[in-house]
C-alpha cells in the first residue's frame, strides 16, 4: 500500500474516532484504536507523533479542526471551525468503502459498490469489517410496500 494512500486511510481512521464520540478522546485511546484499525489494514504502525502530525493535513484537505483540551485531557472535533458536512461525510465513506473492496481482499466477491447508495449508511463499515473478518451478520430486513410494513 502506497505512503500517500496509507495517509489518507490514518486521517479517515482519526476522523472516524473523533466523530463518534460525544466526548473528549484520550491520546492513549486515540493512539490505540488508530493502530488497530490501520493493523487491519496490513499498514504501517503509527504512533502518537504520526497521529498529531496527521492533524494539519486533516484540517487542510478536509476542514475539520483537531484540538487537544487539557482540562478534559482528550481531541475533539472543533464544530465551530470544522466544515463537516454532508458531502466530506460522503466522501469519506465512499474512500472508505473503496479501501476495503481492493484487490488484495476478497469482499469485492461479496460485495458490489453501486454508484447510488442510500443515504442512510452508518452500518456499512461494519459489515464490511464484518464480511472482511468473517463475523456472522444477524439484522432484521423491513419491506415498505404503498404505506404497509411487512416483515
Amino acid at each position: 500500500m502506497g505512503k500517500k494512500l496509507e495517509g489518507i486511510q490514518r486521517m479517515l481512521v482519526i476522523i472516524n474516532k473523533l466523530k463518534e464520540r460525544q466526548r473528549y478522546v484520550p491520546r492513549e485511546e486515540l493512539e490505540e484504536y488508530v493502530r488497530l484499525r490501520m493493523e487491519e489494514r496490513d499498514a504501517t504502525p503509527v504512533d502518537i507523533r504520526t497521529i498529531q502530525r496527521d492533524f494539519k493535513d486533516i484540517e487542510d484537505l478536509f476542514g475539520i479542526c483537531v484540538r487537544f483540551d487539557k482540562k478534559r485531557n482528550g481531541y475533539y472535533i472543533n464544530e465551530e471551525d470544522s466544515l463537516i458536512n454532508e458531502q466530506y461525510e460522503r466522501l469519506l465513506l465512499n474512500f472508505d468503502l473503496l479501501n476495503a473492496l481492493d484487490k488484495t481482499s476478497n469482499l469485492h466477491t461479496y460485495v458490489l459498490a453501486e454508484h447510488h447508495r442510500p443515504s442512510d449508511t452508518e452500518c456499512l463499515p461494519a459489515l464490511i469489517k464484518a464480511i472482511k473478518f468473517s463475523h456472522p451478520v444477524a439484522f432484521d430486513y423491513i419491506l415498505l410496500l404503498s404505506g404497509k410494513t411487512l416483515t
